[in-house]
């Protein structure tokens, strides 16, 4: 695995090391933790499997590699939003956990995001499907589809939204705003390894985000 550093503030802590900044692509290994700090980006690239981190509002988000080997990778998200994207003929399981949630997928592309201050867990699927479940409730799964949002609040099972307009007032209220439009945007440019390409999707918030003045609204 390789880390680039797109963005100021990318940092890295080996397992057992300290952490530093990178400021050059580096290789990732079992047990780092990789995290973008003050609107840093970092990218995580395998052959088959892109993992974009992103920041927002001097928030730090992080990566914890719990484990790496040729068939299974588990990977923590502590804060912050990723950008996942797979190859269709992806045959790894790949498996996500934030504070309170659990997401497997195969051959994907999605939004993760998780707000620690209200132990809120967002899915979004652009293309594939996951698996998501409440790590307190773990029998509790349900599948999200391409087009579909999932929410994962406290220690509730997941609540599915058929309509990403739905999660509207949701990423006014947790001020994910900025992130859902970026998010899109690279979705829309094909964002991914080699094969896991799409035709342009029709996105809402974006096309919302022309026709209004402020990039995030406030809410009252």
């Amino acid at each position: 695995m390789y880390i680039d550093r797109e963005l100021s503030q990318v940092w890295r802590q080996p397992s057992g090391g300290s952490e530093s900044e990178i400021t050059r692509t580096v290789e990732g290994r079992e047990g780092d933790a990789i995290w973008a700090r003050k609107k840093g980006q970092a990218l995580l690239r395998w052959p088959d499997l892109y993992i974009r981190l992103k920041t927002d509002d001097g928030a730090d988000s992080g990566m914890e590699l719990l484990d790496a080997t040729p068939t299974w990778l588990h990977l923590g998200l502590v804060a912050g939003a990723a950008h996942i994207s797979a190859a269709p003929a992806l045959s790894q399981r790949v498996e996500f956990s934030t504070g309170n949630g659990r997401v497997v997928l195969t051959g994907t592309s999605l939004m993760l995001e998780y707000h620690p201050a209200t132990r809120t867990t967002v899915v979004r699927v652009f293309r594939g499907q996951v698996e998501t479940n409440n790590l307190a409730v773990p029998a509790t799964v349900r599948t999200v589809r391409a087009g579909q949002g999932a929410v994962i609040e406290q220690d509730s099972p997941p609540r599915i939204f058929n309509r990403l307009e739905d999660m509207r007032p949701l990423a006014r209220e947790l001020g994910l705003w900025n992130l859902f439009h970026q998010v899109e945007l690279d979705e829309q440019a094909g964002f991914g390894p080699p094969g896991a390409t799409s035709p342009p999707v029709q996105i809402v918030f974006v096309q919302q985000a022309a026709a209004t003045a402020s990039p995030r609204p406030t809410v009252a």
